[in-house]
């Protein structure tokens, strides 16, 4: 299943991209691409932690375009990038 756009998800619950914008905005208050990066976002905190993927793994994993995509992203989110939260974590497990 990939959501990446609301008329991909409108199509797959037979509804139309506006109505499933429209929802996700009254219910959750954000966009629909802001709804969806969090998602990914937290997705990869997972697998930057759980594994030692490689950021471009992570990217096309997750249905990011390109790697530096998925950091811009990624550092707007979580204010760092997403390497230097890898670092951070694996630091932490040292100590």
């Amino acid at each position: 299943m990939s959501w990446n756009h609301p008329r991909v998800c409108g199509k797959d619950f037979h509804v139309s991209e506006s109505y499933i914008s429209r929802i996700i905005k009254e219910r959750i208050g954000i966009t629909f691409k802001n709804y969806l990066n969090n998602l990914k976002i937290e997705e990869a905190k997972k697998l930057l932690v759980a594994s030692s993927c490689q950021i471009n793994q992570v990217a096309e994993t997750l249905g990011f375009q390109n790697a530096n995509s998925f950091i811009r992203v990624f550092k707007k989110s979580e204010g760092i990038t997403p390497g230097h939260y890898q670092k951070n974590y694996q630091e932490s497990q040292l100590h």
